[in-house]
């Protein structure tokens, strides 16, 4: 399912975007913001190991909605 606004577009995650999504999560300049209190900066963020144990392939493949699923948020296709 993808929902397109008139701005912002919601599109479910592919396993190519795996790499980026854990890079946002634990290196970028939105690590604090989605590791967040009350654990961050307390804990560190997880190795990619620890990701992809955390994250597993339905969250970017769709085999199995009912246990989770992960979304990518476009903005201009970007």
């Amino acid at each position: 399912m993808i929902i397109r606004g008139s701005l912002v577009t919601l599109r479910p995650a592919r396993e190519n975007d795996r790499r980026a999504v854990y890079q946002w999560l634990a290196k970028s300049d939105l690590t604090s913001s989605m590791l967040g209190p009350p654990h961050f900066p307390e804990f560190l963020a997880p190795a990619w190991e620890q990701f992809c144990e955390d994250y597993a392939p339905h969250f970017f493949d769709g085999t199995r909605p009912d246990v989770g699923r992960s979304f990518i948020i476009e903005v201009g296709g970007a």
